[in-house]
């Protein structure tokens, strides 16, 4: 039974909530080692196996030695170096020792004062330390633990793996985990008036950009690209592929063909299927909006004007995709930044309007039809604008970068 609700013919925030209920995480995982770990979303919590560090050790390249010592000159006995562990002897209080950054902290020595601040005399067979008056214990040395204790958080299932989070898990040993199987998507481009770029434009004919794209947006993500394709305008071919798709691809998107034009059979199609979803937006761009539920997988259809495709992709495929990899944090970021000049007219929609990002705000890019692509090379990223707002300069406003 299709599902209609005429509230969602209009109102994006309504809309979006009712696409991502009908997003889910993609459960197959697998187990990756650190190298192959970078924008990979955990599918596991993952716990500290050790302390961090597991010794304690010297925060300074200086002199290590005992507070309780009652000696004003402190023999300097020797150097300890990173990686050397053979302290089982540990040191007299009266003794002190030269310690490299990373050492371990003998047994006896309880401060370290940094080389650049140590008061050293020659004695008669070695250096003599003049002990600092205002010794504190434990200073610039790194507890047991201090950085990460045994047992800790170190980073919740659906985390997005970034480079200094991988060096974290090297750090407390941690060599492989498990993650999110990437999710699969398909790009599906429509229209016969589409050449590739490369071959020779005949009469009529434009050069795809769309696969382009929406195809490096999607591999920005914690995705799997399997393929952007171009079909022609015809319902049959068309409905075979998505079907053909369906069975690989977790996520189809498809380009163009989705208004109400003669030929538009991507809507066509969509209107066969059992469950399926189109809504009129009351915005610009990105105005037409259409989902479908294909076997295990979704079909989301996006306008066939560059623009629109981008700003279609960026309110709802992109939160679609980070849902269904497992991300937790899918939600949309914004943050509020000032215009350095006014924006538009009043208007009854909704308006998703393109801004480049200066050191004083944001300047709004009014020029062109939603065609033009140059709109977005030259944009930091967009703004919302409601229905019957005002926007002046200074005003501050909805940001959401690239």
């Amino acid at each position: 039974m299709l599902e209609v609700n005429n509230q969602l013919k209009h109102d994006y925030d309504t809309v979006f909530d009712f696409v991502l209920s009908k997003t889910h995480i993609k459960q197959s995982t697998e187990q990756v080692n650190l190298a192959n770990l970078s924008g990979r979303v955990l599918a596991e919590t993952l716990y500290s196996p050790i302390n961090l560090p597991n010794l304690a050790i010297s925060a300074m390249d200086g002199y290590g030695f005992s507070t309780k010592s009652k000696q004003d000159l402190l023999p300097v006995v020797e150097t300890i170096c990173a990686g050397r562990v053979d302290l089982s002897q540990g040191i007299s209080s009266r003794k002190a020792v030269k310690i490299m950054t990373g050492a371990v902290i003998p047994e006896g020595v309880d401060c370290v004062i940094p080389q650049e601040q140590a008061l050293l005399q020659q004695g008669d067979t070695q250096p003599l330390l003049i002990k600092p008056q205002k010794a504190i214990r434990g200073q610039h040395i790194k507890a047991v633990g201090s950085d990460v204790k045994k047992g800790a958080c170190l980073f919740k299932q659906g985390h997005l793996m970034r480079a200094q989070d991988i060096a974290l898990l090297a750090s407390v040993g941690i060599a492989q985990v498990a993650v999110f199987e990437k999710v699969k998507v398909v790009v599906l481009v429509s229209g016969d008036e589409l050449v590739e770029p490369g071959q020779t434009l005949s009469s009529g004919q434009i050069y795809d950009a769309n696969s382009s794209l929406i195809g490096e947006l999607v591999k920005q993500l914690p995705a799997e690209l399997l393929a952007c394709e171009m079909l022609p305008d015809d319902a049959a071919t068309i409905e075979s592929r998505l079907f053909e798709w369906s069975k690989k691809a977790d996520i189809l998107i498809t380009i163009g063909g989705a208004s109400v034009g003669q030929k538009d059979h991507v809507k066509t199609v969509l209107n066969s299927l059992k469950k399926h979803w189109s809504w009129t937006l009351n915005m610009k761009p990105a105005k037409p909006f259409s989902m479908a539920l294909l076997n295990d997988g979704i079909l989301v259809a996006l306008p066939g004007n560059p623009l629109a495709a981008f700003m279609s992709f960026q309110l709802f495929v992109k939160a679609v995709i980070q849902k269904s990899a497992g991300l937790v944090k899918w939600q949309p970021k914004s943050q509020r930044l000032p215009l350095i000049e006014s924006s538009l007219k009043l208007a009854d929609k909704v308006q998703w309007l393109q801004v480049k990002r200066t050191e004083k705000g944001l300047k709004p890019l009014l020029n062109g039809s939603s065609s033009q692509l140059t709109q977005l090379v030259n944009a930091s990223g967009f703004i919302r604008v409601n229905p019957q707002q005002a926007c002046s300069k200074g005003d501050l406003v909805l940001f959401w970068p690239y």
